[in-house]
């Protein structure tokens, strides 16, 4: 348990980005979290899973600036900056693990990702395969029936109460174009 006595700030950036800190004393590694209020809610029964292939290709981090993945995940690893991402129904998140040293190297890829993201053409097969496959063990689960039959009842004439079927047939149908004019 780490009981931490520290202030904290709270900067609100010009581009509306919020950036809170917490200072810790005698510690050289950075935690950065990019929160973006875009969950699988926010999709139509046309944008099935875009949300989640957005994630996806979101955090290869690709812009004019940067644009291709293979280089910038080479980069991380370089640098020691362990990254991942997840989204839910309400939020996508992305997060990094750094030395403080490269902490202005990150916040400039997120930004020119957040306000300029290109997609890389070269991973996204790769990446909508993935997706395929993170639903596919979904529905391999043993609890998968259930989950399904509860969302349904809960969830009625919401997007939430469709099949996990239906979003991997829907998984085929997005592109690029798709994908871009969802993200603005």
């Amino acid at each position: 348990l780490l009981i931490m006595d520290n202030k904290y700030i709270l900067t609100k950036l010009d581009n509306n980005m919020k950036v809170l800190t917490i200072p810790i004393k005698n510690i050289n590694l950075v935690y950065v979290e990019l929160s973006l209020k875009l969950g699988s809610d926010n999709e139509t029964d046309k944008q099935l899973e875009i949300t989640h292939v957005l994630e996806h290709l979101f955090s290869s981090y690709t812009s004019d600036k940067y644009p291709r993945a293979k280089e910038i995940m080479s980069l991380l690893k370089k640098y020691g900056i362990s990254n991942n991402a997840s989204v839910n129904n309400n939020t996508s998140k992305y997060y990094f693990k750094l030395h403080k040293r490269h902490l202005k190297f990150i916040l400039d890829l997120l930004y020119i990702t957040f306000t300029k993201f290109k997609i890389d053409s070269t991973i996204f097969k790769q990446e909508i395969s993935s997706v395929k496959e993170e639903i596919k063990n979904i529905l391999d689960d043993l609890w998968f029936d259930l989950n399904e039959k509860l969302d349904i009842e809960l969830y009625p004439n919401h997007i939430r109460s469709y099949s996990q079927r239906k979003y991997l047939t829907n998984v085929d149908n997005l592109n690029p174009k798709m994908i871009m004019d969802y993200y603005h």
